[in-house]
């Protein structure tokens, strides 16, 4: 696995080739206050969060604003099942997603029990940043992309193995959840089609997708990266190809109409 020193360099790369919008976001679960205290970032404490507010959104403030941010898990539950996730305390939930997402309750807790969840009270609070300032090793590192760019990582992930990755979703804690608790459990990158609450809160298009890649794949994915890159596989802007083509109707007629088909 890379040191922290070297993650500016990977962050900028996986830039280069992939051309991410923002940063890649450094996730990491503490177990304890006390390990959130510890942290620094150039011999300064790091920014802890004081207010309530969504995982997802403090994963966009790392990934659009370049913030270090600490955060215990009391400040952490506003998104109640984003938190069920993570194994954080929260009251019961289901009647939230009765008469809205769900017909029942019983189709609530349902969903609810299937989600993938981390040991309850295992961890107790959270640390997210730009991958390239991560100031601890992350457990995980979420990438936000279109769905060209994302396939390029599974790409990358499979080219020296062949495996299929598999993937869930409920629709739901799709941005919290999928990338980062199952990469954690499985220790395979996961995809999360965001959900609802993670468009509105954090993602500002309609079109990202979310990959969380465990830490310990990052420097095999890149490599990934660069071997479809350096074979002339497909790249990423994925039109590249098309500088070289020969022009073919109906824009070869309208750029050299002498060749049209001459009308009866």
């Amino acid at each position: 696995m890379p040191d922290l020193s070297a993650l500016k360099t990977i962050s900028e790369e996986y830039k280069k080739y992939l051309g991410f919008e923002g940063s890649p976001v450094a996730v990491k679960l503490l177990t304890s206050t006390e390990e959130l205290e510890a942290i620094e970032y150039q011999r300064r404490p790091i920014r802890k969060l004081n207010k309530n507010r969504a995982i997802c959104q403090i994963m966009a403030q790392a990934r659009f604003y370049g913030r270090i941010l600490g955060a215990e898990e009391k400040y952490l539950n506003l998104c109640r099942m984003g938190a069920d996730t993570y194994g954080f305390e929260v009251d019961d939930y289901a009647h939230v997603y009765t008469g809205k997402y769900f017909t029942t309750e019983e189709a609530a807790r349902k969903a609810i029990e299937d989600l993938p969840k981390l040991e309850r009270g295992k961890y107790h609070a959270m640390v997210v940043a730009p991958l390239e300032s991560a100031p601890i090793e992350p457990d995980v590192v979420v990438f936000y992309g279109n769905a060209t760019q994302i396939v390029k990582l599974i790409n990358a992930y499979v080219y020296n193995k062949g495996e299929r990755l598999s993937f869930s979703s409920g629709g739901d804690a799709s941005v919290c959840c999928d990338p980062v608790v199952v990469p954690m459990q499985t220790g395979k990158p996961s995809l999360g089609i965001p959900c609802n609450g993670g468009r509105i809160l954090s993602i500002p298009n309609e079109t990202d997708i979310v990959f969380g890649i465990p830490f310990a794949s990052l420097v095999e994915i890149l490599d990934g990266i660069k071997f479809i890159f350096t074979r002339g596989g497909v790249r990423y802007p994925t039109a590249w190809q098309h500088i070289d083509w020969e022009l073919q109707p109906p824009i070869l007629y309208f750029l050299r109409p002498e060749l049209a088909p001459k009308k009866e």
